[in-house]
């Protein structure tokens, strides 16, 4: 039970220091953000109490919407839509839209003035980076009626989980490499923390000895939530457990993003903490895209009042698609059927329109391994296979010369024999390839502290993918 300055802290959050000091209506900007906001929030609400019919007959609405927009503001797809001879005016159907051209980041990085509406410009929208998880980042902006829809989404996903804000939460999370390292620990940042009632602490340079503060002051905050990078939780699940320590907190449950969360991780990050692990998905360029509801069903339910996702491409052995996705609120910079650049298991029985539950992230179209003979594999079953063995973290390589090592920071529960069943799995996925496992302290890790689990620097040819 909140003790009564817990709940104090958190009315004060909720209800004064969230709407009125950090989102508070003192700028034009912050007055459309809130406007935004606000008319998000009700169209979620409106999404939610309708059925199919009525959710299918708002996603055409808001693709007609954003389409026609494109097509009277937007040079890239006026040249386009002349190009293919696409009339955006007329009363097209889900099937006509699937039928445009996909947009991908080497067109934006490309075109990115003309894929600008008129009326916006760079200085008049927040600017943002893709992490570079693809390879190389991509630059683009974002409107002030795309943020607020951002905010309610994510707004929306959390509270399925019973997370709402103003709740204290704790944050394992990536800082920027512009920014300061300490800045949570700043005066400034401190404050901010403390308006919104959370803690945060940078996952992004990460040693035992660091893992033993951030679990020395999430003991003392004992946050209902926590927010984080699955990679860092890991780290952290197996530093507790190396020191025989029980955690209590968070009391409530462990939200993770930024990266896909594996059942190895899942596996280990529960049997510390005790509490329902949540993955969601999601991504700068996108915002929140899907997200777990409960801890009885791994799927991932789709934020379908703001994203309209599609299955691009055939099916994979797994039954795996690239995901192609729309962001049904953005005015300024709209990307029409992007190809995001990941992988999900679509539903079998998903129609054409409807989807609103991924079964499974498999990884990002780059997770693939090359085999002599030039076909490609992608190592999503790595995301669930290690479940059977008790691996903290890995990051499979391929090296310029074609071969594959696999690195592993093994927990304490690791076996010998774990290992050789690890490798004669890897060979049975990749014959030909010369694979071997190697045991190391640590990964490297990206920029803002993520863990790429698949690292291509073998030059192929072909785009056969099994």
């Amino acid at each position: 039970m909140m003790s009564p300055s817990h709940q104090l802290h958190r009315w004060f959050s909720q209800k004064i220091a969230l709407p009125w000091i950090i989102h508070g209506p003192w700028t034009l900007d912050r007055r459309k953000f809130l406007a935004s906001w606000k008319q998000a929030k009700a169209g979620f609400q409106c999404w939610d109490n309708g059925d199919l019919e009525c959710q299918r007959k708002w996603t055409l609405n808001e693709l007609k919407g954003l389409v026609r927009w494109a097509g009277e503001k937007v040079p890239y797809y006026r040249e386009l839509f002349k190009k293919i001879g696409f009339d955006p005016y007329a009363d097209f159907s889900f099937a006509d839209y699937q039928l445009l051209p996909t947009l991908d980041k080497d067109i934006i990085r490309t075109r990115t003035a003309d894929l600008i509406a008129d009326g916006f410009s760079r200085d008049t929208m927040m600017a943002n980076t893709t992490g570079g998880s693809t390879g190389e980042p991509m630059r683009f902006w974002l409107d002030v009626e795309n943020l607020g829809w951002r905010e309610a989404a994510s707004e929306w996903a959390f509270s399925k989980l019973g997370y709402e804000s103003g709740d204290r939460l704790g944050l394992i999370w990536g800082v920027p490499p512009h920014m300061n390292a300490n800045i949570h620990t700043t005066m400034k940042g401190r404050v901010v923390d403390w308006l919104a009632h959370q803690q945060t602490h940078d996952c992004c340079r990460l040693s035992s000895n660091q893992l033993d503060l951030i679990d020395k002051r999430l003991s003392a905050y004992r946050p209902e939530y926590l927010r984080c990078y699955p990679s860092a939780m890991t780290l952290l699940s197996l530093r507790l457990r190396e020191r025989n320590c029980q955690p209590t907190y968070p009391r409530k449950g462990i939200m993770t993003g930024a990266e896909g969360l594996d059942a190895s991780q899942r596996k280990i990050i529960e049997s510390v903490f005790k509490v329902p692990v949540y993955e969601s998905y999601g991504s700068r360029d996108c915002g929140l895209i899907a997200t777990q509801r409960s801890a009885l069903d791994d799927r991932l339910f789709v934020a379908g009042a703001n994203v309209f996702l599609e299955p691009f491409g055939p099916r994979d052995s797994a039954g795996s698609q690239e995901i192609v996705v729309t962001n049904l609120h953005s005015r300024g910079m709209p990307f029409l059927r992007y190809r995001i650049g990941d992988c999900a298991q679509f539903p079998s029985d998903a129609c054409e329109w409807n989807t609103q539950v991924l079964e499974k992230i498999t990884g990002r179209v780059l997770d693939q391994i090359a085999l002599p003979s030039g076909d490609l594999v992608r190592l999503q079953f790595l995301r669930y296979y290690p479940g059977g063995f008790d691996i903290g973290e890995y990051q499979v390589i391929q090296e310029k010369s074609g071969d594959v090592k696999m690195k592993i920071v093994p927990s304490a529960r690791l076996r010998s024999n774990d290992l050789e069943r690890l490798e004669s799995v890897l060979k049975n996925e990749l014959p030909g390839v010369s694979v071997s496992v190697e045991l190391v302290s640590k990964l490297e890790r990206t920029a803002l502290g993520k863990l790429k689990p698949v690292v291509s620097f073998f030059q192929h040819n072909r785009e056969v993918v099994h």
